[in-house]
């Protein structure tokens, strides 16, 4: 049985410093970028509409709790998931 070669090793630090950016990789950070964006606008969004509603449905601020209250658990627990 003939003996086996030793691979040589890959320096991952090397290789990651010498590469470069793919259309793929600049994309995807990109999508990654937008879907924060989004993902934040709906919190951003109730908060500048609730002074609203709440004149307009004649509501005490304490009626959008429910509305508010799961949106802030969603955005603690969606990282855990």
């Amino acid at each position: 049985m003939p003996p086996t070669a030793t691979p040589a090793p890959i320096h991952v630090d090397r290789l990651i410093e010498h590469s470069r950016l793919t259309p793929f990789q600049v994309t995807l950070l990109l999508l990654c970028g937008l879907c924060l964006i989004i993902d934040g606008f709906d919190a951003q969004a109730m908060g500048y509409v609730a002074p609203a509603i709440i004149g307009e449905w004649h509501v005490g601020k304490a009626a959008l709790g429910p509305v508010f209250g799961p949106a802030c658990w969603a955005c603690c627990w969606a990282p855990c998931c």
